[in-house]
């Protein structure tokens, strides 16, 4: 299940690859992207 979030991930920097014709680090958006969906109470603080 978890393979799948970042599988459906990747293909959203895609997208948004297509889209803004811009290329963001895999890297860097899915470390921007995880506390917010593992860890919601912390972003909150």
């Amino acid at each position: 299940r978890h393979l799948r979030a970042v599988e459906r991930y990747a293909a959203f920097d895609a997208a948004l690859e297509a889209v803004t014709g811009a290329r963001p680090d895999p890297g860097a958006g899915a470390a921007a992207r995880t506390p917010a969906t593992t860890n919601p109470t912390e972003e909150r603080q």
